[in-house]
C-alpha cells in the first residue's frame, strides 16, 4: 500500500518534526507564544498549499476545494488581534506535478489527525479555544476526511507515481521541520 510506503520512508522526518513541535506546543502559555506558532505554521503551510493547488489533479482528489485552508491560520491570528502577514518560507518541497502535490498534501492532511489533541492542549494552556480554528481541522469530520484522502491516495492511477509521492511527502516533512526549527527554536 502506498500509505505504508509513505509512512515507512518518511518516518524519521516525521519524528524529527514532532520532536521540534511538541516541546514548543507544550510550552505555550500566552497569546504571544501562540501567535509565534501560528505565524510559523502559516509561513510554511500557505506557500506549500499554493503549490499543491497549482498542480493537484481534482480527478484524484475531487473534494480538494473543501480541504484544509491555511487561511484559517490568518483567521486565528486576526482573532488574537494580529493583522500582520507572516513571512513565507522559501525553502519549499519540489511540487511540480500532480503526484508531487499529492505527496505534499499527505503531510498537510495528516496533520489534521493530531489537531484534536493539539486543540485540547492549547485550549487548556491558553484558557480559551477562540483562536484554534486551524488546529480543529475538520472538527467531527476529520476522521472521515482522512479516510477519503487515503482512498484517493491508494487509487491505482497513483501507483506509477509512488516514488514521487513518497519522496515529496518525506521532503515536505523534512523542510517543515527545518522551518519550524528556524522560526520556533532558533528564533529568527
Amino acid at each position: 500500500m502506498l500509505i505504508d510506503q509513505i509512512r515507512n520512508t518518511s518516518n524519521s522526518q516525521h519524528k524529527h518534526l514532532e520532536a521540534i513541535l511538541f516541546p514548543v506546543l507544550s510550552a505555550i502559555n500566552n497569546d504571544q507564544e501562540y501567535k509565534k506558532l501560528l505565524k510559523a505554521f502559516y509561513g510554511y503551510v500557505q506557500p506549500v498549499q499554493d503549490l499543491i493547488m497549482m498542480h493537484i489533479n481534482k480527478e484524484v482528489v475531487p473534494d480538494m476545494d473543501e480541504r484544509r485552508n491555511a487561511g484559517l491560520l490568518l483567521d486565528d491570528l486576526r482573532t488574537l488581534g494580529d493583522q500582520t502577514i507572516p513571512e513565507h518560507c522559501e525553502n519549499l518541497p519540489e511540487i511540480v506535478d500532480g503526484p508531487s502535490a499529492l505527496g505534499a498534501l499527505y503531510v498537510l492532511e495528516g496533520s489534521t489527525l493530531g489537531g484534536k489533541i493539539i486543540t485540547k492542549m492549547l485550549a487548556e494552556q491558553l484558557g480559551s479555544d477562540s483562536a484554534l480554528s486551524f488546529f480543529k481541522g475538520y472538527g467531527p469530520e476529520t476522521g472521515k476526511k482522512w479516510k477519503d484522502f487515503t482512498r484517493y491516495l491508494e487509487d491505482e492511477r497513483n501507483s506509477p507515481f509512488a516514488e514521487t509521492i513518497v519522496q515529496t511527502a518525506s521532503q515536505t516533512f523534512a523542510l517543515f521541520g527545518t522551518w519550524l526549527e528556524k522560526k520556533l527554536v532558533n528564533h529568527s
